[in-house]
């Protein structure tokens, strides 16, 4: 069931949790200790530059049920535009703080990786680890995502009795592994943390601490991974492009308009229902601050529909918080076999979802 409440914030395409570290730990060991679904997708500047042309992948992490900012980019944008995403989250981090604690003990299993690392990664877990216990470990080579969900392997991890796997498999095809198993896999965490298998194998090590703080930790990968100079440019001159056709109009819209994005005023809403179909009549300002009201509805009532319209016709303005609700609403009814249509929506409003890079929630 989507977790319509979260406080998710759209930037460039992709959800954002406005989560700290203390938050996510928080949140990832009320899960294991619960035995409840937790998804983590750790996006970063490459996986915005890969979302944008590849909609499955896009929409793998948009249904991920907690989405963490790995990339500074991300907090500089977000810090530019006012958006409660202040803290980085790396999921190199978060995995060294779970590795620390010996207040929560965990159970991981490492699938993927270069021949051998995985193995590797198990056997330097148990020796160095404190908080997590490496349960098992699977290297499935570079078969297909169908190959690597055959019945023995989802066998061999559910076996492993682990609390948490740790994936990497290259993105795109980590979290389409992760999307065709989530419903087999007995584990209650579950992220791809390409680097980390390599970090905790010792065959790469993580840069230090005050390139991390810069933005810089990419230039410590390619000094150890060459290879990686050609994505690396490819995804910067992406970014470059996106913060001049994207980010500074919205930046400069946002500073034009400060009293109408510091609302506190809830919205009114409406639900005009027909079977499956339900037409959602907005009237007021769609920001952070005030669409409560259209997140209980959702969670309320979103069991009883699969297709939905949004009605912005009173709708003055929206920000990355109501975009971030369309991202996860657009998902969950593609889930139940329907769809979002957003209807009567106004310039400037199109406007602010394309600087958000999400124009795709325009397409019927």
């Amino acid at each position: 069931m989507t977790n319509f409440m979260r406080e998710v914030h759209c930037i460039l395409g992709l959800p954002f949790d406005s989560m700290s570290m203390s938050d996510a730990l928080d949140y990832v060991r009320d899960a294991a200790k619960q035995k409840k679904s937790c998804i983590v997708a750790t996006p970063n500047l490459n996986f915005i530059v890969a979302s944008r042309n590849d909609s499955e992948f896009r929409a793998s992490i948009i249904k991920c049920d907690l989405s963490i900012a790995d990339g500074m980019p991300i907090i500089w944008i977000a810090n530019l535009l006012k958006i409660p995403v202040f803290e980085r989250v790396a999921g190199a981090d978060l995995y060294e703080k779970l590795n620390l604690s010996k207040s929560t003990p965990l159970k991981v299993f490492f699938f993927g990786g270069a021949e051998g690392i995985a193995e590797q990664a198990c056997q330097r877990q148990n020796e160095n680890g404190q908080g997590l216990t490496a349960s098992g470990f699977f290297g499935p080579g570079f078969g297909t995502v169908e190959e690597m969900s055959a019945e023995k392997i989802i066998q061999k991890i559910n076996a492993s009795d682990a609390d948490f796997i740790v994936v990497a498999l290259g993105a795109k095809k980590g979290h389409a592994w992760i999307e065709a198993n989530r419903d087999k896999l007995k584990a209650p965490i579950i992220s791809h943390l390409g680097a980390v298998i390599n970090f905790v194998a010792g065959n790469i090590k993580r840069a230090p601490h005050f390139l991390q703080i810069i933005g810089m930790e990419w230039l410590w990968r390619i000094y150890q991974e060459p290879s990686l100079w050609v994505r690396y440019g490819h995804d910067g001159l992406s970014l470059c492009k996106m913060f001049l056709s994207k980010v500074i109009p919205y930046a400069f819209w946002r500073m034009r308009n400060k009293k109408l994005l510091n609302n506190r005023n809830k919205i009114q809403v409406e639900s005009i229902a027909v079977g499956t179909e339900v037409q959602i009549v907005i009237k007021g300002a769609c920001v952070n601050h005030s669409i409560e009201p259209l997140k209980l509805m959702l969670c309320e009532k979103s069991e009883q529909y699969k297709n939905y319209q949004l009605n912005l016709q009173l709708v003055p303005a929206i920000d990355s918080a109501f975009i971030g609700l369309c991202l996860l609403l657009s998902v969950h009814a593609k889930n139940n076999g329907g769809k979002l249509v957003i209807i009567n929506i106004n310039d400037t409003n199109r406007k602010i979802i394309n600087w958000n890079c999400a124009q795709f929630l325009l397409v019927n």
